[in-house]
């Protein structure tokens, strides 16, 4: 039997939770990769700088796996997840920053 399809109200709150993730990891994510970049265009990192270049790197793949799990959650909730071998990029488009799928692989 097919589920009921989620309620204008649902999808709002789904929205809303998958702005709110991602706006928590990404900037999260921004604030590390700079500051990461920052070190490493010092010009001879030292031996410290290298392993908080590490952890830094560590905490910018937790806080992606994160934020990917918890959007992906979110939007199982109302039956709007991807599903691997679904193509969401389309060649040459916009929506994904200029990338071609080649690039992607």
């Amino acid at each position: 039997m097919p589920s009921q399809q989620p309620t204008i109200e649902q999808l709002r709150e789904v929205i809303n939770s998958i702005d709110l993730y991602s706006q928590e990891g990404f900037s999260k994510i921004g604030a590390i990769s700079r500051l990461t970049l920052s070190a490493l265009n010092s010009s001879s990192p030292s031996i410290r700088q290298k392993e908080d270049i590490q952890a830094a790197l560590r905490a910018i793949c937790g806080i992606a796996d994160t934020v990917e799990n918890c959007i992906n959650a979110e939007a199982e909730t109302v039956e709007c997840n991807h599903i691997n071998g679904e193509n969401f990029y389309k060649p040459n488009s916009d929506l994904n920053g200029g990338i071609h799928n080649e690039q992607l692989n």
